[in-house]
Formats: structure tokens, C-alpha cells, sequence
């Protein structure tokens, strides 16, 4: 926390404080009316001395008397006004306080020693700022579900190990651990065993770790684990899963047990209260100081690379994985790294385009909208595509000014169409970080004032995990957005967790159905039966429904005949820079 100011009180306090030592008046307001009644009492005095001396009425004489008590009066003027306002010191004390905390994050010197209303005042004050500085240091160091120190603290943890283990020879080992599962429980019980969940977590980790090790909350479902190993103690990947077994020799062993305890079933309640189990999945990665990294900030990264890739294997072989950080992955790291970099300064340099995929009517075959999506024209790889930058997008936070370019960029597309005749509403996706991090339905009304572009022709379509991950905020973010006018769509529907309920959660006038299920319809019996439910729930709520990824005729004529309304794929059009897609449009068929 940072210590008081070494400056005392501004030297406008010394009256204050001469009085107060003093003991009397023992009240701030009785200070001020000792003050007043002195200066009052100067020409009162005044004129009685004189009157005592010149006890003859006169003219002169009474002028004198009026000289003298406008002279004195005057005198009691320069002497009382300096010391109110010294008197006041306190006060301007206490606002310079505040504002020296509000502007430079400093804590003041304040007496405290006073008794009275503006002693007691600057007393609360510098413990109240003490307090807050604390509570704010808290909150940017530690996690405010688990009580964890979060990735800065732990990384400046690490910072201070290593120099413990330069003099010593040891080793540093960081194990980061992916935990998944959460969002499908959030899913089925309520958002409130979100938090119930995490702290499951982090009481099985500070209950399995060594005494001295460091656990940290790193991410949204990453924990990170750091302890000192024995220099003469190398990593093997064949070391035996103990309970006994410590970093020393075997931080494979130790990892496995720590996946173990996560995995192990949890208790968390539903939306009702009732107590219900969870079996979480957990993967993990490891790095180690100095073999792997000789940064802090790297050798967490560097498991958490390697935790990343342990996520994958685990899910794709149904069992707990931990990875160690190769050469692959450090050279994948760099590229991500590289990936950063360069993306932030394509946001500079306005490389961050737009394309458009129609959607088409399947009853009439007319294009009806267009969906925006995001390229990255990088001067040397060409035309960058999604999947090769917004994974490091969502990642680092990028995605936040990436997805207002984005929205920005097709906002005035779509008023350059209405303006030509060719009005089509155009449909925007944001991501589940957006919702959570900006204000969107900010962000939504200074894009379309700054574009003149009516709501109306404005689409926002979110993913399943935007309403999974926080209902209540998802709720009340999109009914914002419908306030405003636009068009809110439920994007990628039955590709992941949520149910026919989702479509009730939130206030979606839209649904888009996933291209994997989208993709099976002709031929796949499952997929053509959760289409046609989609469909049909979908109907009952007068949601518009979207096919997304269609590419052939025989999904296309599937549904049309269930009554899907919109499709949108490669058997109709591939995305298309804005001119290309303006050629295709005639202005009687563009509609909204």
C-alpha cells in the first residue's frame, strides 16, 4: 500500500492547531465563533475608547467616531478573514487529500490527534483511504470468488522465487490447470453454482499442495500452481502418481494429483437449492525456471500453453492429461505472441476488415440480410481468416476493439445500401467476452447515431455460451439491445450445451441453427429430428430461424419443408467482399 505523503499540514492549520492544544473552544464551530466575536468586538472597542476619552457631542466629534469605527472595523477585517481561512485549514486539508488520492493513487499525511468535528473528520478520512487503498489493492491482486491471488500476484510470486533459486541452484515449477465442465453444470443447474464450483476448486488445491507452494486463480477455469524442485531432481513423464510424491521428482505425479482432486465429484446446488454432484473434467501443463523460461510472465504462459494443449488430448480421450512444454509449443507461443503483436497494430492501421455472406429467404430464394464477418488483410500473409486470429483475439482482450471495427465497418455498409435503395439488414457477432466487457448497448447507440443507420437494419447475433455463462447479465444486456431496436439473434443453436429453454432465457427474436447439426439433416436421422425441434420451438416462440452452412440442395429442400424460414451457406453464396455482394443485389429484392 502506499505510504503517507512525507508533507505535513499546510501551514494554513497553525491557528487550528494553536487552539486546539489549547483545549478551548472544544468544538470546530466554537473556534469560528471566537474567531467572529473577536473581530466584532475590535471596533466595538474601539468606539467605546473613544467615547470614554472625547465624552463632548461634536460634529467633528461624531465623524471621528464613524472614522474610527470604519477604520477598526476595517483593521478587524484583515485580521479575522486570515484566520477563518486558517481555520479552515482542516477542510481544504481534507479536500487536497482527496484529490491528491483520486488523481495520483497517493495517501496524505493527516493529523489525527484532534478531538473536535474537523479532527475526527480527517482522522475518518485517512483511515477511511487507508481502508479503501487496501480493499483496491485486494481486488487488483486477488480473485473475488476464490480469495486466490490472481495471474499479477502470482507472477510477481514468481518474480521473488527466482531470485531464491538463482542462490540456491533450485528450480521454480509452475503447473497450470485447465479446468472444463463448469459452463455445462452452470448450464443445468442455475448460474449460481458457477461460483459454488470454483471455490470446490480451489479448497481441493490448497488442500493438496505443499506447504510454502503458491496456488493463483489465472483465468476464467485456469488455476496455476508454483513450487520450488530440487535441483538434482529432474522432470520425468514416467514418475508414479502418489499421494507422497512432491515436486522434487516427479512433477507429473504431482500434477496427476492435483487433476485428481478436482476431478473428484463436487457438491453444488440447482437452481432450486437441492444439493447435486458434479464431475468436473481438468487437464494440465507444466514449465519449469530456468529449463523452460527465465521470465515470470513467460513461464506462466508456457503452461499454460502446455495446459491448453493437455485440454484438447483430455477431451478427445475421455481421461486426464498433463503435457510439459515442448519446442512445438514454444514455437507455437512465439506465433501466438507474433499473432498479438501484429494484431494490435492492424487495429493502428486499419487492416481489419469486413465480408458478407447472404442469407437468403427459402421461400422466395431473395436475399433478405447479410452476415458480417471479420477478415484481417495483413500487408505480408494476405487475407487473414477467423480461425487463425481470434482465438489470440479472445484471448488477450483484443476482441473488444476488434468486434467495434467490425460493428462500425458494417453499420455503414448497411446505411450505404439503404441509401442506394438496396435496404438489407446486416447482422453483427459478438462474443461472449464483449458482452461481459464493454458496455454494448453503449457501444450499439454510438455506432448507429455516428452512422445515421435506423436499429432496424441492424442485427446482433450472440453464441449459446454468452447466455450459459451468465444468464442474468446475458438477459439483461440483449433486452437493452431489443430496447434500442435492434434485431437479437441466438447464433451456432445446438452445438453446445444449452437446451429449448435457452431460446425463453433471453429475449431473441432470431435463431441460427448450428452448422454441425445443419450438415447431417439429408442423412442423419439424429440431426434431422434436433432440426425439426429446433424449428418447431423455435415457431411457437415467433423466432425467425436461420440455417446456418448449407450447402447442398437436399439439406436446403429439408428445410424449407419443415419450415425453416432463412438459410445462409456455400450452396447459395460464399462471404463476399461488400461490391461484390452490391452487384448481386437489385433494389427491389434487397429487403428488411
Amino acid at each position: 500500500m502506499p505510504s503517507p505523503s512525507a508533507h505535513r499540514a499546510p501551514p494554513s492549520d497553525s491557528l487550528y492547531v494553536w487552539l486546539s492544544r489549547r483545549g478551548w473552544p472544544g468544538s470546530y464551530a466554537g473556534k469560528f465563533l471566537l474567531v467572529a466575536c473577536i473581530g466584532a468586538c475590535i471596533p466595538l472597542a474601539a468606539a467605546l475608547a473613544y467615547f470614554v476619552e472625547m465624552p463632548s457631542p461634536s460634529a467633528a466629534y461624531t465623524t471621528r467616531a464613524i472614522a474610527i469605527v470604519v477604520a477598526a472595523t476595517c483593521a478587524a477585517l484583515v485580521m479575522v478573514v486570515p484566520a477563518i481561512r486558517r481555520l479552515l485549514g482542516p477542510v481544504i486539508a481534507t479536500q487536497q487529500a482527496l484529490r491528491q488520492y483520486r488523481t495520483e493513487r497517493e495517501i496524505p499525511y493527516l493529523p489525527t490527534g484532534f478531538a473536535d468535528e474537523a479532527g475526527v473528520l480527517m482522522a475518518d478520512l485517512q483511515q477511511t483511504l487507508g481502508e479503501l487503498e487496501r480493499s483496491t489493492r485486494r481486488l487488483e491482486l486477488f480473485d473475488v470468488v476464490t480469495g486466490l491471488p490472481n495471474a499479477a500476484l502470482f507472477i510477481e510470486s514468481v518474480s521473488q522465487t527466482r531470485a531464491t533459486v538463482r542462490r540456491s541452484g533450485a528450480a521454480i515449477a509452475v503447473v497450470a490447470i485447465d479446468v472444463f465442465g463448469i459452463d455445462d453444470a452452470v448450464a443445468a443447474l442455475g448460474p449460481s453454482a458457477r461460483d459454488v464450483l470454483l471455490r470446490g476448486v480451489t479448497s481441493r488445491l490448497a488442500s493438496s499442495v505443499r506447504e510454502g507452494d503458491v496456488v493463483a486463480r489465472v483465468g476464467e477455469s485456469t488455476f496455476a500452481v508454483m513450487g520450488i524442485m530440487a535441483p538434482s531432481a529432474p522432470i520425468t513423464t514416467n514418475a508414479p502418481a502418489t499421494p507422497d510424491t512432491l515436486l522434487a521428482n516427479a512433477l507429473l505425479a504431482q500434477a496427476n494429483r492435483l487433476i485428481g482432486a478436482i476431478t473428484r465429484p463436487l457438491p453444488a446446488p440447482d437452481a432450486s437449492g437441492t444439493q447435486c454432484v458434479v464431475q468436473l473434467g481438468a487437464a494440465a501443463g507444466v514449465a519449469t525456471f530456468p529449463a523452460d523460461a527465465t521470465e515470470s510472465d513467460a513461464l506462466l504462459a508456457q503452461a499454460q500453453a502446455a495446459a491448453r494443449e493437455a485440454v484438447e488430448q483430455a477431451r478427445r480421450d475421455r481421461q486426464p492429461v498433463v503435457t510439459g512444454f515442448s519446442p512445438e509449443m514454444r514455437a507455437a507461443l512465439q506465433e501466438r505472441v507474433a499473432i498479438e503483436r501484429d494484431l494490435r497494430e492492424a487495429i493502428e492501421r486499419d487492416e481489419i476488415g469486413v465480408v458478407y455472406q447472404p442469407r437468403v429467404e427459402l421461400e422466395s430464394g431473395c436475399v433478405s440480410s447479410a452476415e458480417a464477418l471479420v477478415r484481417w488483410d495483413h500487408p505480408e500473409r494476405g487475407v487473414v481468416f477467423p480461425a487463425d486470429f481470434l482465438h489470440v483475439a479472445e484471448a488477450s482482450g483484443l476482441i473488444v476493439p476488434i468486434g467495434a471495427v467490425v460493428l462500425e465497418q458494417a453499420c455503414r455498409q448497411a446505411q450505404r445500401w439503404a441509401q442506394s435503395g438496396r435496404a438489407m439488414r446486416v447482422a453483427v457477432n459478438f462474443s461472449a467476452q464483449q458482452i461481459a466487457r464493454g458496455d454494448v448497448a453503449a457501444l450499439v447507440r454510438r455506432v448507429l447515431a455516428e452512422t445515421n443507420l435506423p436499429a432496424s437494419l441492424l442485427e446482433i447475433e450472440v453464441g449459446e455460451s454468452v447466455v450459459t455463462a451468465d444468464p442474468a447479465r446475458a438477459a439483461l444486456v440483449l433486452g437493452e439491445l431489443r430496447a434500442i431496436g435492434v434485431t437479437v439473434t441466438l447464433d451456432d443453436f445446438g452445438a453446445g450445451v444449452a437446451s429449448l429453454g435457452t431460446l425463453r432465457a433471453a429475449p431473441f427474436s432470431g435463431v441460427k441453427i448450428a452448422r454441425s447439426i445443419v450438415r447431417g439433416v439429408s442423412d442423419d436421422a439424429a440431426c434431422a429430428a434436433v432440426a425439426d425441434a429446433i424449428i418447431t420451438a423455435a415457431r411457437g416462440l415467433s423466432i425467425a430461424v436461420t440455417a446456418v452452412g448449407v450447402e447442398t440442395e437436399a439439406q436446403a429442400t429439408f428445410l424449407h419443408e419443415r419450415g425453416c424460414g432463412a438459410a445462409q451457406g456455400f450452396h447459395f453464396a460464399q462471404p463476399m467482399r461488400a461490391e461484390a455482394l452490391s452487384e448481386r443485389l437489385a433494389p427491389a429484392e434487397a429487403t428488411v
